[in-house]
């Protein structure tokens, strides 16, 4: 898909949404206890979409020699 095509779909609230479904299936369907996502620290979006689900900043470290930040969730 071409870059300019896929810009167009930027600040709609997709990823947050898909997000957030992930995390209900990963809790409901799936029974787990806690998930985490891994971020590159300069992937403000996605850092973003992570706080929107409530996600909290466990640590930074490096990972396939690139730096991290792990965010958490838990199930309620």
């Amino acid at each position: 898909m071409a870059w300019h095509v896929m810009k167009a779909h930027w600040n709609r609230g997709l990823a947050t949404e898909a997000a957030h479904l992930a995390t209900q299936l990963g809790f409901d369907r799936f029974g787990l206890a806690r998930l985490v996502a891994i971020i590159h620290p300069d992937n403000l979006p996605s850092r973003r979409v992570a706080r929107k689900l409530g996600m909290a900043e466990e640590r930074t470290l490096i990972h396939d020699g690139e730096p991290t930040v792990v965010y958490r969730i838990a199930r309620d």
